[in-house]
């Protein structure tokens, strides 16, 4: 769905995963277009594949194409490409399995600055090793600077700050 987005050069969209209770689906992305709900993806429940018959995982989704469609001719701005590299690092953090994906999330912005370009949310689980009520989300984390190439130091101070800031605010442990 990401690559959908990316290709209608959408730069207002997040995918927040949230639990609920749908009679079809599992493990629910909403997705969001410029602060407005415009659609959802999730894995259809194991439960409705066996009545089919169907072994393979198998994913579900609904997306407003008119939402879509007028956020994608909206006029954009072009940047020139960065001068600097970028530097991507995962991390990965087990939660209270209540609390919603989005907090965490903010919790990284908040900590990350102006330098983190991107949060992406590429693998939840729940399972013996996370623990009853507990799930493990992670992370991958794009930082770039405008002005300069970042050094090692300055992504690992910024990456201790990020787990710190998420420790403190989501009551969350780093998962190793």
């Amino acid at each position: 769905m990401e690559a959908v987005l990316k290709k209608f050069c959408l730069d207002k969209y997040r995918l927040i995963y949230y639990d609920t209770h749908s009679a079809l689906s599992d493990k629910v992305v909403n997705i969001e277009i410029k602060g407005t709900y415009a659609g959802s993806l999730g894995s259809v429940k194991k439960q409705v594949l066996k009545a089919f018959d169907i072994e393979d995982d198998v994913y579900v989704c609904e997306l407003n194409v008119e939402a879509l469609l007028e956020a994608a001719g909206a006029i954009r701005k072009v940047k020139p490409p960065p001068k600097f590299p970028s530097v991507t690092r995962d991390l990965a953090f087990v939660v209270e399995d209540a609390l919603p994906q989005v907090k965490v999330e903010e919790a990284i912005r908040v900590q990350g600055g102006s330098v983190l370009r991107e949060v992406t949310l590429f693998d939840t689980y729940v399972g013996p090793q996370t623990g009853v009520g507990k799930e493990s989300l992670a992370y991958a984390l794009v930082f770039q600077s405008a002005d300069k190439t970042m050094t090692d130091e300055e992504i690992d101070r910024l990456i201790a700050r990020i787990v710190q800031g998420v420790q403190s605010e989501c009551h969350a442990v780093l998962r190793s």
